[in-house]
């Protein structure tokens, strides 16, 4: 592409780039070029006569077969080959597990799942996997996923809180969604034992472990390859000496293993069946349920609370209240803090 450039001495080449540039006569898209001992700036070319009388006194202009710089996209959906029309259905959000990307499609857009998934990897070179989200299922709760790029071997190491979690998420349950929330009871822990009830591979229970003050965490999963993935890594951060874990059902195990201090409920869909566990395992303390509801429905949830407490006679406070993420277009995952007294 033929480009006008205004040619001038090495030495001068910087202070004329930002005279250039402070009269909006520099174009930023084009590469600047060397020759000889002279450095060529390109300009923005509309109308070469009055180019020529803004720059004439700064050097010599002259006309070149230009390069554009490149410039990578910023989002997939720049690069994505779909429809004009289905733009708009092109999911925003997606879950990046170490170099796996799992995402979730609209049924407008099933038929370019593959298109999709080689557009994430061209604009982040760290995915090397795509797999679509069809939804929970089972008694563990796995993601149904399609893998639409990569091999089917999805094992990965995430990295979140300077903490190293293996896992395969086609064999457990991971959202890296609560990063956040995870270093939020981290820091609250004091010397105390903790209980992680429901710990998959170990995400709460090893922030808790590297952030906070705890002496002992202890996770539960009934899910074999959780229980398998946590003792890799436990290991894996050298975490041995204050982490621990259990295969089983936390109904059966919890009670064996208490007295706590603080106690982690994070199965939203059904960890209001297990307070009565959590209150059988504390004796005072804190408990951090999580749920899933719409806004509304946080009501109905703490109405249910009280009647576990006075159904076992037990005391207690909501310390707070936090929608932690949406879950749906109208459900939240929320979490509550109560302290047992």
């Amino acid at each position: 592409m033929r480009m006008l450039y205004l040619a001038v001495k090495n030495r001068d080449a910087e202070s004329t780039r930002r005279i250039l540039n402070d009269r909006g006569y520099i174009n930023a898209d084009v590469l600047i070029e060397k020759e000889g001992r002279k450095v060529l700036l390109p300009l923005i070319w509309e109308d070469k006569s009055l180019v020529e009388q803004g720059v004439a006194d700064l050097g010599e202009l002259t006309v070149r077969e230009g390069r554009t710089k490149f410039r990578p996209p910023r989002s997939y959906k720049d690069v994505v080959d779909v429809p004009r029309e289905l733009k708009d259905l092109l999911p925003s959000s997606f879950d990046i597990i170490g170099d796996v990307c799992i995402l979730k499609l609209p049924d407008g857009l099933a038929d370019y799942g593959d298109d999709i998934a080689q557009a994430l990897t061209l604009v982040n070179k760290n995915i090397k996997h795509v797999a679509l989200d069809r939804g929970v299922i089972g008694e563990y709760r796995l993601r149904d996923m399609e893998v639409l790029l990569g091999g089917p071997d999805l094992e990965t190491v995430h990295i979140e809180n300077n903490i190293r979690l293996k896992l395969d998420p086609s064999k457990v349950y991971f959202s890296p969604r609560l990063s956040t929330e995870r270093q939020r009871i981290a820091s609250l822990t004091q010397d105390e034992r903790v209980l992680d009830m429901f710990c998959g591979v170990g995400p709460f229970a090893l922030t808790i472990a590297r952030h906070g003050r705890a002496r002992e965490i202890v996770g539960i999963d009934l899910n074999p390859e959780c229980i398998r993935y946590m003792e890799m890594n436990i290991s894996l951060n050298s975490l041995e000496d204050r982490v621990s874990c259990y295969l089983g059902d936390s109904r059966d195990v919890a009670p064996t293993l208490g007295p706590f201090d603080r106690v982690v409920m994070n199965l939203p869909h059904s960890s209001l069946d297990f307070l009565e566990i959590a209150l059988n395992c504390i004796e005072r303390g804190r408990i951090h349920l999580y749920i899933i509801s719409e806004t509304a429905g946080v009501q109905d949830t703490l109405r249910m609370i009280d009647d576990t407490m006075i159904n076992n006679d037990r005391v207690y406070s909501l310390e707070g209240v936090r929608e932690v993420h949406q879950y749906s277009p109208d459900s939240y995952m929320v979490s509550l803090d109560l302290h047992v007294h």
